[in-house]
């Protein structure tokens, strides 16, 4: 029984300072950075196309993506693009770039 005590002092002891020099590698800096946000500007940006669409596309909204909130409106209307009744609309929405699909 002692043996097995001092066999798991030693490998808590080895643990706790693997994972302090892991941690002290960490606060050196060699992790990556955040990701970048939106500055203001950026989002201005996005808010004023986002209110483009909704006024262009008010009644293919209404008609064909009435469920959806959001930014998920857009991705209703680029499914739905073959749909779209209003010319104003098409060119809104080719305003946003298509997202590749998830994996």
């Amino acid at each position: 029984m002692n043996t097995f005590y001092t066999g798991a002092k030693i490998f808590a002891v080895s643990f706790l300072m693997a994972l302090t020099a892991y941690a002290q590698e960490q606060q050196d800096g060699d992790f990556p950075p955040p990701p970048p946000k939106f500055s203001a500007e950026k989002k201005a940006e996005m808010d004023k196309k986002i209110e483009t669409l909704k006024t262009a596309c008010a009644t293919d909204i209404a008609n064909l993506c009435a469920q959806d909130e959001g930014h998920r409106i857009i991705g209703c209307l680029k499914h739905q693009k073959d749909s779209i009744t209003v010319s104003a609309c098409s060119d809104a929405l080719a305003s946003f770039p298509d997202r590749p699909p998830r994996q």
